[in-house]
């Protein structure tokens, strides 16, 4: 079993990341294996066991339990989990602004290759 940290999870789009103590390769996480765990969410941060499945995507991680806890064990603080909570929010906005940014750059490069694809056009017409 790895012990790792979790990167990012987007509760909406049901996935996110951790990162592996041992290895350092991001692993994704679905909310599936996350819901069987019970442990609710993920929180950016968070310790976390897990088993690493090597999938045809990628590297995916099942039986999930806290790392910082005896399994089985809840957490006791209803308030933290409410701040933690904020954090994953924070956490979601910074990926979807990542992938804002990476959907721009594919836009901008897309426009670019029409500019290059129609100034060769042009040049071939000459």
């Amino acid at each position: 079993m790895a012990i790792g940290t979790v990167k990012w999870f987007n509760s909406k789009k049901r996935y996110g990341f951790i990162v592996p103590d041992e290895d350092g390769k991001d692993v994704f996480v679905h909310m599936t294996a996350v819901e069987q765990s019970g442990m609710g969410q993920l929180v950016e941060g968070q310790r976390v066991n897990f088993t690493i499945l090597n999938e045809p995507r990628g590297l995916q991680a099942v039986d999930l339990s806290p790392a910082d806890e005896p399994a089985g064990q809840e957490q006791a603080d209803e308030p933290a989990g409410q701040e933690q909570a904020g954090d994953v929010e924070e956490s979601a906005e910074a990926a979807d602004q990542e992938e804002a940014e990476a959907a721009d750059q594919e836009e901008a490069e897309a426009a670019d290759q029409e500019e290059a694809k129609a100034a060769d056009q042009e040049e071939a017409k000459d």
